[in-house]
This record gives structure tokens, C-alpha cells and sequence, in this order.
């Protein structure tokens, strides 16, 4: 059976509030008839209207970066709204009280395009990352994840898509996207912005004081936009070079080559640590990381609200002479990603770069390292997105639950700050001190290790190596990370969060406290976990019905402090949340008591094994193994290891459930709707 959708009526407007919606949405809904989607004519079509979108998101993506931008997040997309009705939409994410100023945004650039056009700057730039992707596709070929795959036959059965092979789709491409014109991306705009089929969408948040437009205000919007002078839009590229001067780096001066795991490491003259596993489970991929100890731990409790964000405020300021979009435009024909960040106990950088563009990763690298922006405008960009996102979160009774969770669990300690203390700490970010401080962490190179896993030759990426990451500055600093006292309460902790008016209840029981850490340890409680995951699993959702689904996480940490930390979580009907709860407990000292069951033992350890084999083809895995597993001062070569996996027995898990399972040591959270006056 198939809803009817009616395409051919006059514009129409729907507005919804809601108490607990987290953010003000407006959006243009043009509904269409379906496209063809078989043909090769139909191929091109596709092509010709990607363009059109990509090029106008890539506008709308500048004035996100504005001081005081329009919204906080503009999309413009086509495709299939419902079976047997296409749509185009124009959406933003906008700030409390910017519903209009963010539909005007909107209409203005999808009528600048109808007007003027694009600049032919803009599609070849647009072409190239086109292109581009359909390059990374077909070098990926052999190495298409299942999901991907299966999605496209679902395409294919519901909305008789053609499903050409990537080989056929690149000679697509070279064959049509050259000869795509101007006049046909520009006229995309024309066609799909009809009046008849036209709905506006308003989604915003019920409260006092927050008054949302009515639709004679919304429709009045078009009226404006259409009868305003509209200036062409002005494509700003830089014609610089991404790096001035190509730097003196520093040799090699010490190898090792760990033949077991293929592992090879280098130390640089200035002190870099290179370590680096080619591979070939990607065709088309390079990830990398790069960490050093320190981080924000070593920032004084009264400096780090001002300075909490620095990683983020750097990363979105762009580098060097490039702010963020001169950068996304300088990097169109490129494959990379290069992000830094300023953790708590720790700073680095992360990324992933295609094989063929290395050196550019190489050189964002360096870039990041001695040329951090300072820029006002990304600064405050910045702010007021972070601030329009949160700004109506403390009305998610999900949010509030994990606030409470988090403040609880910390202590209320500072760098644990709960929404309303995040946002009071975005009113005091500093820019200068931000700044100051990542300069400060970044000014020496000589205590960083980075990591490289995916497809590169050893002897192609050394003169990279050695150049590059062998020119960042050298202090001989020796440091780490400090202690900053976040530590979980004592005791037993029950708190009840009544937010919320739907009928649901969510459950969390953490058991935390201090432990020895140890190898032996840390896999026994990790199997402990995983083995009540399953057994509670049976009994709430299969035995009980009770809840659609329960999730058991355990680890154990060994820094900044030896502790352990035990997660259970489930959803619920309000009425039966304390029932479960018992059953919960109830199931806790079984286990304790008797241990798992050989046949529980037997799943978990299926399961482990069948993971670990996946994650040793995943670069990603790979990647962080290596930085954890020398964090922690072990031997790379276990790396591949399965003892973690058979090592640990019944009776260890049995033994864990006693120590960390402690029902005089553990914090309950429940969630329950709003209790009504009567």
C-alpha cells in the first residue's frame, strides 16, 4: 500500500513547538514528482544537480563563519521525500529568535543563484572534488563495507535505481562532467523553486519569552527577498601557496624495525618519534595521530574556563594565511584532513590524508605546529554556534540525566562543567589566552610521537618525515601531565531526575572507585562486562520484558588515577524502573556468588575473538593500539596477541564482580517524567 502525497497545492506552512525540542528549524520543502533514475541520461542529471548543490552549501557554509551568523547550520539537497514524491529542501539550524533572519538567509542565496549564476570558479572547484570522490571510490573498489553495498540494493528495489559498477560510474564522469555549462547549474534553481507544491517548515522550542513567527510572517519573507536588490556573489580564492617557504628539516638518527607487526620507528634529530605500520587494507587511505603529555591539566583551576576551547577555537580559524574558507578552497583537488586538539592530559593532532597527498597533510602539520591563526571573526563564529546548539539543551530531559550523571560523578570539579557552566565558560572564553595556550603547548615538538597506519613506502614518506616533522621546533622540554583531583564520590549515591513529560524512564548504576591496575585485571573486568552485558540482556528485555535493550561498559584506568568503573544502563517504563533496577542487582549477586556460565563464557569469547580479527584488517584500530599500547609502556609485538582474550577464566570474572561490584560503593540515576501538581 502507498500514502498519497499531494505535489500540486498552494504554498503551505506548518509550525510545531515543543517544550523539550533542543533547537529552532526552518526549512522550504518544494515537493516533486519522481524522477527517472535508470538511464544514463539520468546519470548526468544527477550530476548536473550535485553540482548545483554542493556549490550553493559551499556558500552557505561561509556565512556560517560570519561573526554573527544567520544560522548555525544551512543545507541545500534533493532527493526522494517519500515513495513516489521527490522534494528539495532549503534547511537551517538557527539560534533562539533567528527562525526568519534564517529563512531569509536562505531564500536570498537560492535567489542570488537564479539571478546571477555562479562563478565558473566555483564549478571547477565543484567538479574537482567531484571527480575526486569518484577517484577515492574506485581506488576503495575492493574494499566496499557491506552496509554500503546493501544500502544501494535497497535503492535499487524501492526506487528503481541503476546500479552501475564504479568503474562504469567513473567513465560516466569523465565522460559528462566536463561538458556540464554554467547555464545548467544555474538553471537548477529556477526549476526547482516553484511557488505550487512550496511547504515551510518551522520547528522551535515552547517556552516563555521565545516567540516563534507566524506563517502570514514566514510567507511575508519570500515577498521581501523576492523585491530586494540581490548583489552577485564575489568568489574570493587565494592564489598563494599553502606553505611560503618549504622548511630545513632534520634527519633520522636512530631505527627500529619490529619485523613481527611490521612496525618501524624513528627518532628525528629534534626529538619527533615516528611510528609508523603500512598496510594494505585500504587502497586509499593514510591515518595519522600525533600526542604529547600535557594537555590542559597543566592550566591553573582559575585560567581554564578562559582557555577550555583553545583546541577547537585554533582548528576552526583555519592556518597560516588561509582562514577556514580560503582553506576548504585551497584544498578542493585534496584528499586530507588535518585537525589539533588540546586534550586534558594530553595535545596532538589527528587526520587522514589519500596516499597521493601526503605532503599537504605534511605541511598542515607543520603549519599547525608554527602558524596558528588568531582570528576574531572565527572566534566568535564560534561562540555563537556552540551557543545557539546549547543554548535550549537544559530542556532535553537527556541532557539534564547526564548533567546530573556528570556532576555527580565528578564531584562538581570545574573541568567537569554541567551545560549552564559550559555556556558561562564560553562567555569567558578568551581568544589571547586561548591562543597563548596553544602556542605554549605546541611551541615543542621535541616530546611528540606521532603515528601513521594505512598505504604509504617507508623509503616514500622518510624524506616527508625528515623534512617536515624534522623542522618543528625543538626545546628539550621534559614534562607531563598533572593530576587535576576529579575523583568519583564514596558510598552509595541514588538520584532521581524528574524531567520530561513522555511516559519513559532511563536507568543508569555506576560503581566506580580506586583499583590496582594491571594487564590481568584490566581484561578481566572488560569480560566481566561483557559477560553481564549478555546475561542481563536475557533477563530485562527476554525474561522481564522490561526493555528494548541494556548496556554494560567496564574498564579499568591507569591514569591520571589507578580506578576502576562499572556502567550499566537500560530504558524503561517509569512504573517498572525500580523492579529492573532489582533484577539488576539481583543478577549482580548471582554472579558474584556462582560466576558465568560455561555457556556465557564460550559467547563472550566468540565475540572477542571474531572482533579482534575485524579490528587487526581496521587502519583505525591499528592506529590506536599503537598509541595506547605505548602510553602504557607495552610491547608493540602483543599488539596482534589473542591471550587477552584467552587468557582470562570463569573464575577471574567471578573474582572482578566481587571487587568492583560493590553494593557498598555505586551511584543510581533515574530518569522519570515531570511529577504533575495535582
Amino acid at each position: 500500500m502507498t500514502a498519497e502525497i499531494p505535489i500540486d497545492h498552494p504554498a503551505r506552512v506548518a509550525i510545531a513547538t515543543d517544550t523539550e525540542a533542543p533547537q529552532s528549524q526552518v526549512g522550504v520543502l518544494y515537493k516533486q514528482p519522481p524522477a527517472p533514475r535508470g538511464t544514463i541520461a539520468d546519470f548526468r542529471r544527477g550530476l548536473v544537480e550535485g553540482l548545483y548543490s554542493g556549490m550553493l552549501n559551499a556558500r552557505l557554509d561561509e556565512l556560517r563563519q560570519q561573526a554573527e551568523p544567520p544560522f548555525l547550520f544551512g543545507l541545500s539537497g534533493q532527493g526522494q521525500f517519500a515513495r513516489g514524491v521527490d522534494a528539495y529542501q532549503l534547511i537551517a539550524l538557527v539560534a533562539e529568535g533567528g527562525i526568519e533572519r534564517g529563512l531569509e538567509t536562505l531564500l536570498t542565496e537560492a535567489e542570488r543563484v537564479v539571478r546571477h549564476g555562479f562563478a565558473e570558479t566555483e564549478l571547477e572547484r565543484r567538479k574537482t572534488a567531484v571527480r575526486r570522490s569518484y577517484e577515492r571510490r574506485l581506488a576503495e573498489r575492493e574494499n566496499q563495507e557491506s552496509g554500503g553495498l546493501a544500502g544501494r540494493y535497497v535503492q535499487v528495489f524501492l526506487q528503481g535505481s541503476a546500479y552501475p559498477d564504479i568503474e562504469t560510474q567513473m567513465e560516466l564522469v569523465d565522460a559528462f562532467l566536463p561538458g556540464v555549462t554554467l547555464d545548467e547549474t544555474n538553471g537548477v534553481a529556477q526549476a526547482w523553486l516553484a511557488e505550487r507544491g512550496r511547504v515551510i517548515l518551522v520547528s522551535a522550542p515552547e517556552k516563555e519569552g521565545l516567540e516563534t513567527p507566524t506563517g502570514e510572517a514566514l510567507v511575508g519573507v519570500f515577498a521581501a527577498v523576492g523585491g530586494r536588490e540581490i548583489a552577485a556573489y564575489e568568489d574570493a580564492a587565494a592564489d598563494a601557496p599553502l606553505l611560503p617557504a618549504v622548511p630545513e628539516g632534520s634527519p633520522v638518527v636512530s631505527e627500529e624495525t619490529l619485523d613481527e607487526v611490521g612496525v618501524t620507528l624513528w627518532t628525528l634529530e629534534n626529538g619527533v618519534r615516528v611510528v609508523l605500520k603500512p598496510t594494505d587494507f585500504k587502497d586509499d587511505e593514510i591515518l595519522f595521530s600525533a600526542t604529547s603529555p600535557g594537555g590542559t591539566s597543566l592550566v591553573p583551576d582559575d585560567l581554564y574556563p578562559k582557555v577550555s576551547l583553545a583546541g577547537a577555537v585554533v582548528s576552526q580559524a583555519g592556518v597560516g594565511e588561509f582562514d577556514q574558507t580560503a582553506l576548504r578552497k585551497k584544498l578542493t583537488r585534496k584528499a586530507v584532513n588535518v585537525s589539533p586538539s588540546l586534550g586534558s592530559l594530553s595535545e596532538g593532532l589527528g587526520g587522514f590524508v589519500s596516499p597521493r597527498d601526503i605532503e599537504t597533510a605534511f605541511q598542515l602539520v607543520y603549519l599547525y605546529f608554527t602558524a596558528p591563526r588568531r582570528d576574531e571573526t572565527a572566534f566568535e563564529a564560534f561562540k555563537a554556534q556552540q551557543s545557539g546548539v546549547l543554548a535550549n539543551l537544559g530542556a532535553s530531559p537527556d541532557v539534564v540525566f547526564s548533567d546530573t550523571v556528570s556532576a555527580t560523578m565528578a564531584q562538581g570539579h570545574p573541568r567537569v562543567p554541567s551545560l549552564s557552566q559550559f555556556l558561562e565558560n564560553l562567555e569567558q572564553a578568551d581568544l589571547d589566552a586561548a591562543c597563548r595556550l596553544y602556542r605554549e603547548r605546541f611551541a615543542d615538538a621535541s616530546d611528540f610521537t606521532f603515528y601513521f597506519t594505512g598505504t604509504f613506502d617507508l623509503l616514500e614518506i622518510r624524506p616527508l618525515v625528515e623534512q617536515y616533522l624534522g623542522a618543528l621546533p625543538d626545546l628539550g622540554r621534559v614534562e607531563t601531565w598533572r593530576d587535576t583531583g576529579i575523583d568519583p564520590p564514596a558510598g552509595v549515591i541514588e538520584k532521581f531526575v524528574y524531567k520530561g513529560l513522555e511516559p519513559q524512564s532511563r536507568t543508569k548504576i555506576i560503581f566506580s572507585g580506586e583499583a590496582e591496575y594491571s594487564r590481568q585485571e584490566a581484561n578481566a573486568i572488560s569480560a566481566m562486562a561483557d559477560i553481564l552485558d549478555i546475561r542481563l540482556r536475557e533477563v530485562l528485555r527476554e525474561d522481564l520484558g522490561g526493555t528494548y535493550g541494556v548496556g554494560v561498559g567496564g574498564s579499568l584506568s591507569y591514569r591520571p588515577d589507578e580506578e576502576y568503573r562499572v556502567t550499566i544502563s537500560f530504558g524503561s517504563a517509569p512504573e517498572r524502573a525500580d523492579e529492573l533496577s532489582t533484577a539488576v542487582f539481583e543478577e549482580i549477586e548471582r554472579l558474584r556468588a556462582e560466576g558465568p556460565d560455561a555457556e556465557t563464557v564460550d559467547k563472550v569469547r566468540e565475540t572477542q575473538r571474531r572482533t579482534k580479527e575485524t579490528n587487526l584488517r581496521e587502519n583505525r584500530y591499528w592506529l590506536g593500539q599503537l598509541a595506547a599500547f605505548e602510553r602504557a609502556g607495552r610491547d608493540l609485538n602483543e599488539i596482534p596477541s589473542y591471550d587477552a582474550i584467552e587468557g582470562w577464566t570463569a573464575e577471574q570474572v567471578r573474582q572482578a564482580a566481587i571487587r568492583y561490584l560493590r553494593t557498598d560503593q555505586y551511584a543510581r540515576f533515574v530518569l522519570l517524567p515531570e511529577q504533575k501538581v495535582p
